[in-house]
């Protein structure tokens, strides 16, 4: 489990970074509230972490953000209102075009090795079986190109 490295530091320190990182957003003309939006903000929080003498993580980052969302409203009256750690499930459904070879494995019943594949594709052509049915037991991609990734609301599987 990854918890925060800023979890157990001071409020007053937190609260001091807290108002350099809000300064140095304003002062740049950004919104502090898209830290992952940008390099260039995520670093903006990063930069004011490492004069804690941290080396921050994400987890961090996401750490004092979650924190200024908590406090902004009560202007970060002391004590500070402290996020809990969760464990989160996220899907990502990813759309893609790929060029592939599957081999799908099947057992056919026939007299002979010969007529057994004959067999097979006359009762696929007729709709009797599917080359599909079959379990697929070697995939090897060609190419492939994603074009679209649609990441889906999280859910909490677990609080800490």
């Amino acid at each position: 489990m990854e918890r925060s490295k800023l979890e157990n530091i001071n409020d007053k320190i937190i609260v001091k970074i807290i108002s350099n990182i809000i300064n140095e957003f304003d002062e740049l003309g950004n919104d502090w509230d898209e830290c992952f939006d940008s390099k260039t903000d995520y670093d903006i929080f990063k930069s004011n972490l490492r004069s804690l003498g941290i080396r921050p993580e994400t987890i961090d980052v996401d750490y004092i953000f979650t924190l200024i969302k908590l406090n902004i409203k009560n202007k970060f009256k002391l004590p500070l209102l402290k996020p809990k750690l969760g464990l989160y499930e996220l899907n990502v459904n990813i759309s893609e075009r790929v060029i592939q070879t599957q081999t799908y494995e099947h057992s056919v019943y026939s007299y002979d090795d010969s007529t057994a594949s004959l067999k097979f594709r006359f009762e696929e052509n007729e709709g009797l079986i599917s080359v599909y049915d079959g379990n697929i037991t070697d995939t090897d991609v060609h190419d492939s190109e994603s074009f679209d990734w649609d990441y889906l609301d999280p859910i909490k599987i677990k609080e800490f």
